[in-house]
């Protein structure tokens, strides 16, 4: 493994998966970075240029909830993809150590996905491979959807086959039976997805891939609430919706699912009820109000029952919670919250954010107003600052005062914005980043000019290799020549040697041979009429006389005949009568 480069960049630390479409590769850039590496190995011709559209249009996409491509291209015949290493945990394996997630939990990371489809649903592109596995958890507990499949394969043929059951958990039916992936499937996929984080099993399964997949086709899942019985009707019909069988009956777009998931949500989140006349104006206000009543009834009931006696004030239990909760309930116990740091590890079973430990115990006694210094989970999560539009020095000391370091710079040749300046970032700005992580930035270069290369007397396919190997985008006009061969480059613009920008368009003028005419009927005009007439379209005369057989000065035949395609610039003969 070791020594393994792709493009001659990026070294090879492990081989991460194996698949019909290529291999997947942990690597490492020039500047440190971990990257990943997929070599795609397409099927044909067809696939190719498919694949390398789409990967043109996903390498636009700057977005939170999808891993970013940092560069494509070709290496030693393979076409390849590297993109932005993603961190965390997958929520496949989060699954696999506790039983499911709940509801609210499930409804947040069902939208994070659903905007990410979204995404590229807008760009015309499928995803076509949404799975738990390919859900990671984030550390400010966004989840992020990788796994965009590269040449998915025809999942009509797992019918046939001893596939692992799982390989069809997420398929729909539509899919099973041939077809290519779609926002529907897409959809269904996700829909299998929240069933599976809600009950802690997917809708479907089986001894194999087959059997799955007859029971996508024909099978009704079982209820949600037979193994979840705490799930919402809401988020219930949606997933229901999601896995209908036909695509018609789904959610019609990603956006729509996003915003049924962003209602349930919100309807789940913890929410605060007073009197009109005692509604604060801060939703901080308003929830810190609501803990503090409760934590002073339970505070009231446990002092009646003797629980808080004498000997000072119980500590309560914060662990687990977020930290405004926490903060309430302290401060409702006659408490003061003190140091709040972050453990700057993720601690099992406590979300990034919330209170791992507390300093006194729970349960413990400390005096009135006495403090509690609470440690989170994680590392602190900071809201990234916007630094695009400025200079790279300057987005330095902008993400340096808050709180974060630059990661990879990348230079884009552009003449939009001046040498120097940084045109995009990632993260974006607003999204929360954990502090001291990094924020990648591309700035703009000023591209350097190419010389063109000479193409003319090659053929078309040897031209256009040398000129897109060397940077150029090439436009092919056809032209028709009496001295080039078919198929020849017969002269270019602009011309061998002159300095072009990367990027730039290089005309080719490739030969299609000698033009060519229809012969036009010349038999029973005069001479000079024929003559005339073979003249204005482009042909030259050759004059035959024969005695007899016609009338005196009039042509009787032609050679080439009427109608034959003929090289203009070519000889008819016609045989005229003396």
């Amino acid at each position: 493994m070791d020594g393994k480069m792709f493009a001659g960049r990026y070294r090879a630390v492990r081989e991460l998966s194996l698949d019909e479409t290529g291999r997947t590769w942990l690597a490492v850039a020039p500047d440190g970075d971990q990257v990943v590496v997929k070599v795609v190995r397409p099927l044909n011709a067809a696939d190719s240029e498919l694949i390398e559209h789409e990967v043109d249009l996903a390498s636009g996409i700057r977005h939170s909830s999808l891993p970013a491509i940092l560069e494509w291209g070709h290496d030693d015949g393979d076409f390849f993809v590297v993109r932005e290493y993603v961190g965390g945990s997958d929520l496949k394996t989060e699954l696999s150590l506790q039983d499911r997630f709940a509801p609210s939990t499930v409804a947040r990371y069902g939208s994070d996905a659903a905007e990410a489809l979204s995404q590229l649903h807008a760009r015309g592109l499928m995803h076509g491979n949404v799975r738990t596995a390919n859900l990671i958890r984030m550390p400010s507990d966004d989840v992020k959807l990788v796994g965009s499949g590269l040449g998915t394969r025809d999942a009509s043929a797992l019918r046939m086959q001893r596939a692992p059951a799982s390989a069809a958990w997420y398929l729909a039916p539509e899919r099973i039976e041939g077809e290519s992936p779609s926002v529907a499937s897409d959809i269904y996929a996700l829909g299998a997805v929240l069933y599976e984080l809600l009950t802690g099993r997917p809708p479907f399964d089986g001894e194999n891939a087959g059997a799955v997949s007859d029971r996508q086709l024909h099978a009704m899942p079982t209820p949600i609430e037979e193994f979840a019985p705490d799930v919402p009707a809401s988020l219930d019909a949606i997933v229901v919706r999601a896995l209908e069988k036909s695509p018609d009956a789904r959610w019609t777009s990603a956006a729509e699912m996003k915003a049924a998931l962003d209602r349930v949500e919100e309807t789940e989140s913890p929410q605060p009820v007073l009197e009109p006349a005692h509604v604060a104006t801060s939703r901080t206000a308003l929830w810190t109000a609501v803990v503090v009543v409760v934590a002073l009834v339970a505070i009231g009931a446990a002092w009646a029952m003797g629980l808080l006696g004498g000997g000072g004030v119980a500590v309560p239990d914060v662990v687990g919670k977020p930290l405004p909760e926490a903060r309430a309930i302290v401060i409702a116990a006659r408490l003061k919250i003190g140091a709040v740091t972050y453990s700057g590890v993720a601690e099992p079973g406590v979300a990034d954010g919330f209170v791992a430990r507390q300093t006194p115990a729970a349960g413990s006694k400390a005096a009135a107003d006495g403090i509690v210094d609470l440690v989170l989970a994680g590392r602190e999560m900071l809201s990234v600052p916007d630094v695009a539009g400025v200079t790279e020095a300057q987005a330095v000391a902008t993400l340096d005062k808050a709180g974060l370091t630059v990661g990879a710079v990348s230079v884009v040749a552009t003449t939009a914005v001046a040498a120097g300046v940084v045109t995009s970032q990632m993260p974006e700005q607003g999204a929360q980043a954990a502090k001291g992580s990094a924020v990648d930035l591309w700035v703009a270069q000023t591209p350097v000019g190419i010389a063109v290369p000479d193409v003319s007397g090659l053929k078309q396919a040897a031209a256009n290799t040398a000129l897109v190997n060397a940077g150029f985008v090439v436009k092919v006009v056809p032209q028709p020549s009496t001295s080039v061969a078919n198929g020849i480059v017969i002269d270019q613009d602009p011309s061998a040697g002159v300095t072009a920008q990367p990027g730039a368009t290089v005309t080719i003028h490739v030969s299609t041979g000698p033009a060519t005419t229809s012969v036009p009927n010349v038999v029973g005009r005069t001479q000079a009429s024929a003559v005339n007439v073979l003249t204005s379209v482009g042909f030259l005369t050759r004059i035959i006389l024969q005695t007899g057989g016609g009338t005196s000065g009039v042509v009787v035949d032609e050679s080439p005949s009427s109608g034959t395609s003929a090289a203009t610039g070519s000889t008819v003969a016609i045989t005229v009568v003396r």
